[in-house]
Formats: structure tokens, C-alpha cells, sequence
């Protein structure tokens, strides 16, 4: 006796084998739908992003037509190759589309893609320690073409395979300096700086600024004179507080916990403090620093943060005063003098 079970295997049996009939042609490949053109060959339709070109070539028996999807696509035929080209792409982000191709009633649909800009450079500002003419080269690889113009004349520059050399001319103003290559890719425009100065170039009297609890801006004197070696300076800020700096190829530091002056009959001991604003602290760690660089503007130098500070941005300066030496958290007395986000100027 035929089981229903039995009758059921039979019956699916039979039907995978006809729709595995009915699914091949006689070479054993998939069919075709008869409303598809045939594609035999794609040639480079994943176009880079300085602009090139990639074919599509397909089976037709009857006069091709091919269109693109979007404009920055160029599409042409000729026979039964269609021919695809796009310009550079001027932005960082890759970009789609696809093309139609119709020869008759049957017509297929090909995606084509262009990458976008990539640039990989060296990062910061291109120091140079000397007022001398010297040269450095920076890392400068993208996959596009780069036009390059320096801020200032003093700068100059020359393409050296994946790499930029910047030239600066000897600094005669005797003050520090700072410009910069501007470079444009596609739609990006972008800078690398360019500060030059030697230790003399710090020497002299400036105006210190910088703003108090309100916002308001703060005006005190500072002067810097040449120290025991030529890798240091040494003055004073508001006539009272004594401070030293670590030139350090181009730029000045300042580090936390000099010793700065006294407070009092007492002869409170007064320490360089550094804090951070948005986290509201400060340190008299003497590995905390803060470092000033020309800033672009004539006769200006400008504080800020070089990294020291794991966590934290430093932009405030403190004279803080202690009840003894070392300082430390249990000898706290308070601030004497407080400002954010300093910079000075040459007089």
C-alpha cells in the first residue's frame, strides 16, 4: 500500500526536477530574460577620483543607447561598446550612479562608482628654530592634483614626488613669524603652517594680555632677556613675577611650578600654576606646559596647548600663592594673579 508520505516524496521529487529543467539552458548556465542585453566585458567602471574612463560592452543586434543617471557621468556608444568617463570628483566622499543601456525592447542597468579625495599629510605647523633661509620637507600624498600658494612672500615651496619642501627666507625682522601654504584639492581648501624665529627674535619688552573671571581683558608688562645659554630666556611679567622660558625651535615654553616671587611679610612662596578652563583645574606639575608661537598676526604671539597635559587643554596661567615649599595641595592659600587664553605683543 501506497503511503501518503510516500506519494507526497514522489510528488516534490518530480517537481524540483522540472523546475530544474525548465532553469537551465542546454550549456548548463542560467538563463537569459528575454527583455536583458547580454553584458560580456566591464572594463574599470570604479573610476578614480582624478577622473578617468571604463567601457561596457554588450550583445545587441540592434542600435545601442546609453544614458547615465547623473550629469557627472559621461556616457558615448560606439558599436557595441559603451563608453564611460567622469572629470576629477572635487569632494572627499566617493559618489554612485548607474547606466542604462537599451538596444531595442531589452535593455540592462550598470552601476559605476568614482572614489573620492584622500590626502595624507604630515600634521601641524612646519617649525623652523633659525632666521637663517633654511628648507623642511612634509609628507603630501592625495589622489589628486594639489595647487599650492604660500600667505607670504618670505615662503616658498617645490613638489618632491609625495612630498612638499617648504623653503622660508632669511628673517631679517627680528621679530617671530608665522604664514602659510595654502593648498586647494577639488572643493577642499586647507593650510599647512609655517613658523619661523630664532631665541633672539623673543627678546625684548611685550604686552601680556588675557581675560579674568568676567571676560574682561587684562593688560600687564613682560620683558624677556636672554638667558644662561642660548636655549633660554628669562623675565618678568607685571614688574614682579619672574619667569623662564624654554626656547624650543621656534616657539617659547612656559612650565608649571617655577618658583615665581614672594607674597607678604610672610614671604609666601608665589608658584607658575597652569589650569584648564573647561575642566576646571590646575597643576603645578612642572612637565604641564604651555607653549607660544607667532600667530600670523604682525608683532603677536599666542599661547596654547601642546599636548602636555594627558586629558585637559591648558589655556589659563596662575601666580598662585603657598604657605611653604613644595607646593602642594595641603599649603594652598590662594590666586594673586589669574588669565585665559594669553598672548603678547611686541612693543
Amino acid at each position: 500500500m501506497i503511503t501518503i508520505r510516500k506519494i507526497a516524496n514522489v510528488t516534490l521529487t518530480f517537481f524540483v526536477c522540472f523546475l530544474a529543467f525548465t532553469g537551465c539552458d542546454d550549456d548548463g548556465g542560467l538563463s537569459v530574460a528575454d527583455n536583458e542585453l547580454v553584458v560580456k566585458k566591464v572594463i574599470q567602471t570604479d573610476l578614480p577620483a582624478a577622473g578617468g574612463s571604463g567601457t561596457i560592452t554588450v550583445v545587441a543586434d540592434q542600435a545601442l543607447g546609453a544614458v547615465a543617471a547623473d550629469s557627472w557621468l559621461t556616457v558615448s556608444v560606439s558599436g557595441e561598446v559603451i563608453n564611460v568617463s567622469a572629470t576629477e570628483n572635487p569632494n572627499l566622499t566617493g559618489r554612485s550612479t548607474y547606466v542604462t543601456i537599451k538596444a531595442g525592447t531589452k535593455s540592462t542597468i550598470i552601476a559605476v562608482t568614482q572614489y573620492g579625495i584622500s590626502l595624507m599629510k604630515d600634521a601641524g605647523d612646519l617649525k623652523f628654530g633659525t632666521d637663517v633661509a633654511d628648507s623642511l620637507i612634509i609628507k603630501f600624498k592625495s589622489n589628486v592634483s594639489a595647487a599650492f600658494k604660500p600667505s607670504k612672500a618670505w615662503i616658498s615651496y617645490s613638489v618632491v614626488g609625495d612630498s612638499v619642501k617648504v623653503h622660508v627666507a632669511e628673517n631679517v625682522t627680528g621679530l617671530p613669524r608665522k604664514g602659510y601654504l595654502r593648498y586647494t584639492l577639488g572643493n577642499i581648501t586647507d593650510s599647512i603652517g609655517v613658523v619661523q624665529a630664532s631665541v633672539n627674535d623673543y627678546i625684548g619688552t611685550w604686552g601680556i594680555y588675557g581675560y579674568d573671571d568676567s571676560g574682561a581683558l587684562e593688560a600687564y608688562s613682560a620683558t624677556i632677556i636672554a638667558g644662561a645659554d642660548g636655549n633660554t630666556l628669562t623675565g618678568d611679567i607685571a614688574g614682579f613675577f619672574s619667569v623662564n622660558y624654554t626656547f624650543d625651535n621656534g616657539c617659547i615654553v612656559l612650565n608649571a611650578g617655577q618658583k615665581t616671587g614672594t607674597y607678604g611679610s610672610a614671604s609666601y612662596p608665589i608658584y607658575l600654576c597652569l589650569g584648564s578652563s573647561s575642566l576646571g583645574s590646575y597643576t603645578w606639575d612642572n612637565t604641564v606646559e604651555f607653549e607660544a608661537s607667532p600667530s600670523g598676526v604682525d608683532k603677536t604671539i599666542v599661547f596654547a596647548d601642546n599636548g602636555s597635559w594627558p586629558g585637559r587643554v591648558v589655556d589659563e596661567i596662575y601666580m598662585y600663592v603657598f604657605t611653604a615649599s613644595p607646593p602642594s595641595s595641603s599649603n594652598r592659600l590662594g590666586t594673586y594673579l589669574y588669565f585665559k587664553k594669553p598672548f603678547m605683543i611686541k612693543q
